[in-house]
């Protein structure tokens, strides 16, 4: 988890019983509340298509609710007229991009890093 910075989520689940197994058993509620713990410290994007027929839209904006109760860093875009393919137009929102790279973690190289001497 500390090598990341940032994390954006598009079309996310929380688990979809035997498609997913790590989370059968879990009711729904449980896997929102569980992953919404998890991702907390993080500050994260959510994106998902209204029309989404693979993973509905409210699992993200479920999420995206738990989210905001435990004080997370989080933003949710949702796109009307789109299905699954969230990605296209997440990808090519410039202000994700930018909120991106502003993203910053507590891990930083060491200052004799040979990364920073190239």
């Amino acid at each position: 988890a500390d090598r990341f910075a940032a994390i954006v989520a598009i079309c996310p689940t929380v688990g979809d019983g035997p498609r997913y197994p790590f989370l059968t058993g879990s009711s729904y509620e449980e896997a929102i509340s569980g992953s919404a713990e998890a991702l907390s410290k993080m500050p994260i994007w959510l994106f998902h298509g209204e029309q989404d027929p693979v993973f509905a839209a409210s699992i993200s904006s479920d999420l995206s609710r738990a989210l905001q109760e435990l004080g997370a860093d989080v933003r949710y875009t949702e796109y009307s007229e789109t299905g699954h393919n969230a990605w296209d137009p997440a990808y090519q929102d410039t202000d994700m991009i930018t909120w991106l790279f502003q993203q910053r973690n507590a891990y930083h190289a060491p200052t004799d890093s040979p990364a920073l001497h190239h």
